[in-house]
Order: C-alpha cells, then structure tokens, then sequence
C-alpha cells in the first residue's frame, strides 16, 4: 500500500488568507523572495466573495511557473471557526477522469490498447449492446451510454434530498454499476452526440484492470501520482468512507438553504475510477502540470487527448475539459485552457492550465448547491470571478472587463449525479 504523506502549509501566512511565495522546488514549501508576479490582492478578494456566496469552505492555489499562492476562506466544519488549510485534501471527482485517460493513453502508448478498437475486444459482454462502443468513445462521452448515478441519486430529479441522505453508503460492484446504466437502451447511435456519463470510465477502469494485472487504485499510484510528485493523493478503495488526513467537511444544501446535510462520509464503489480520487490543489496543479510537460505523456498522446470532439462543440476531448478564456487573458495568449471540474457530493472543484502547464488555478469549495437555484446563481458568479482571478490576473467585477468575456461561462461543472 502506498503511504500517503501530507504536506504542510507553504508559509504561516497562508492560514490568515492567501499568500504569494517563491518556491526553491516549483511545489514543495519553502524559503525564498517572493518573486511572484500574481495579483495577491485580487486573488485574497475572490477566495472570500466565493465564501460569502455561500460556500462553508473554500480551498485554492494558484501557479505562475514558479511562483504560487494559496489561500482559503471560511471553516473546516460549519461552527467550529476554524480556517481550512490550503493543501486540505477533498474528493476531487471528475478531474480523476483526466488521471484515468493518461493511464489509458499511457497504454496506447505501450500496444497494448487500440483506443479505436471496439471495447468488446478486449471485455467481452461488459456491455450489452449490439452497437459497436470503441475505447475511445467511452473516454470523450460519445458512447451513448446513460449515466449510472441517476439510479443512486434519482430523487434529485425531483428536488428532494433525500437518497442523499439514506443511499450514500451504499455499496456497489463495477458490474453491479455498469448494470444499473445499461438497463435501458443506448441514448444515441455511439460516435454521433456527446452526453457525460461516468459509467464509461468504470468500463475504462476494468479495462485498466485487466490490461495492467493491477488494482485502478494500484495502477494509477504507479503510473500517474507517483511520477507527478502527488503525494497528498490517492484514489479511494474499499473502506475510505472519509478523506484521510486534514480536510474540510462536506455538505450539501437539502434545497431550501435551512440545512446542510454533512456528506463528508460515502461510499468509494459508488465512484470508483471515473470519479473516487482525493487530492488538493496543491497536487492537482502538479499533476496538470507533469500531464503536459512530458512526464505523464509523450507530445503525440497530449495532443490527442487534447483533440476536442464537435459532438461536445469544442469543449471536450480524452479526459479534459477545455475552458474559454477572454482576449485579455495574458498569462493564457492561446485563449484556452484545459483541466477538469467536478462534483463529489459536498465538494466541488475547478482546475485549469494554460497549454504549457505554467499558469495554473485549481480550488475546491464544500458545498453541493444543485438543488438551490438561489445559491447557484451566486456561487457561478464567485467562482467565475476566482477562475478568471487565478488564470488571467482580471477581476470580473469591473464593467470594463466583463465586457471582454466569453458569452457562456467558462466552466461547465459536469453532471456527476444528473443523467445529461
């Protein structure tokens, strides 16, 4: 088993808000001017605009080559007034589908996966369909497949929490999930439309299984925390119903905004390789990072899984999202982004890169909101405005650059618990 190691906060500073340190290793805390050219300010501002939106926790870094800030706002728990800490670990969701691609890509590399090659070569009756599904639909959403968190979680559907409440430890099997989702015929015709389904990446994860002899927790320490440095992250297994080491509770909003139920606690199956991973900001930008500077991927895989389908309209490729920036994005001249969001009942993250991994923004907040529109609308506006903050040094709260940004907002948080 791996030891899971945790780093401490970069400098005390950081504990009050946010800070700006030089980094003598680009990711490990320690002594140096600060050589930072990163708005401080602007960046201490919106960490606590998304905290008074509504969020109990927030947790954030920001990179610029080497030069970092970290910050956070709010409470770990709800009441206890006590600040979280920026390298707090959280179930990070979704941005575990950009780790489960590299390994699947790494594999490509090796022969021993045809990512357009038929899924049933290599699992036979995993899935049910007549349709022919390839590895690599699977991996960019245009498989049809329907999502399985819809039978854990339907009563969502209907604006009511209470399947958070009751089917949060529920346990389940790879199959048992696959199961549920393919129930019902394909949604579409695989290769023709995009539709986000983490069942999928289950498929991929047995996958992984197989070609690997290894366990999907095993397979991706080996080949993608390890060689990124990751060493606050792990992908959660059989018994990690919380997130081990320091961390903020999470909490969803029943709806109404009259309780937050606390969801700190789930069961990993329900997760498993598309979505289980725990990490913090600090080593999702190292892996961010280390995914585009050669050391997870070879240039030709990156630019594959870079490769954008027009069924998701340019927004998503193997693994990754890719968000728009504004033309005055400087520290971004390619005017778009890429990384990944997601949602971990409780805990939501955003994380984005520039192309050659050098400017960087990833935090997470504790609260899922999806069934108070009210809170909704304020949060998508707090972390638009540290999402910009952190890539682009420009605050959306002035009329002069609101006027320079993209029409729709530049991230679109998946549906983890919603069948799209």
């Amino acid at each position: 088993m791996r030891k899971q190691v945790f780093i401490a906060a970069a400098v005390a500073a950081v504990l009050v808000t946010g800070s700006a340190v030089a980094l003598a290793d680009p990711f490990d805390a320690g002594s140096g001017s600060d050589k930072s050219t990163l708005n401080n300010d602007l960046l201490n501002q919106k960490i606590e605009a998304l905290h008074e939106a509504g969020a109990p926790g927030v947790i954030a870094e920001v990179r610029d080559g080497d030069g970092v800030w970290e910050g956070s706002a709010g409470e770990r728990v709800i009441g206890d007034n006590k600040k979280p800490d920026p390298t707090d670990r959280v179930r990070v969701a979704s941005l575990t589908k950009s780790m489960i691609a590299t390994v699947t890509l790494q594999l490509a590399d090796e022969g021993e996966v045809d990512l357009d090659a038929p899924i049933d070569e290599y699992l036979p009756d995993v899935l049910r369909y007549e349709e022919t599904i390839t590895v690599r639909q699977l991996l960019n959403h245009t498989s049809g497949l329907r999502d399985y968190f819809v039978h854990i979680y339907g009563s969502l559907h209907n604006g009511d929490p209470s399947d958070v409440r009751t089917n949060r430890l529920n346990k389940y099997t790879p199959k048992e999930i696959i199961g549920m989702a393919t129930e019902e015929p394909l949604l579409f015709e695989p290769g023709t439309k995009f539709s986000y389904a983490n069942t999928g990446y289950t498929v991929i994860g047995l996958l992984i299984e197989k070609l690997t002899g290894k366990s999907i927790q095993d397979a991706v320490d080996e080949r993608v925390l390890e060689p990124a440095g990751m060493n606050d992250s792990y992908l959660a297994k059989e018994g990690q119903l919380i997130v081990d080491g320091p961390h903020p509770n999470g909490y969803f909003d029943n709806g109404d905004g009259t309780e937050m139920i606390d969801v700190s606690d789930i069961d990993p199956s329900q997760f498993w390789s598309g979505v289980a991973a725990v990490s913090s900001p600090r080593d999702i930008n190292r892996f961010y990072r280390a995914m585009s500077d050669g050391t997870l991927l070879t240039p030709e895989r990156l630019a594959e899984a870079r490769d954008l389908t027009p069924q998701s309209d340019k927004t998503y490729g193997l693994g990754l999202d890719s968000f728009k920036v504004p033309d005055n994005c400087a520290p971004v001249p390619s005017k778009a982004a890429y990384g990944h969001t997601g949602d971990g009942l409780g805990y939501i993250t955003f994380s984005g890169s520039s192309p050659d991994g050098e400017r960087q923004v990833t935090f997470a907040f504790t609260l899922g909101y999806e069934l108070n529109p009210t809170v909704t609308e304020k949060l998508r506006k707090a972390w638009r405005g540290l999402f910009y903050a952190g890539l682009c040094d420009i605050d959306t709260d002035k009329p002069t650059v609101a006027k320079t940004l993209p029409d729709e907002d530049p991230l679109s948080l998946q549906a983890t618990f919603r069948q799209t």
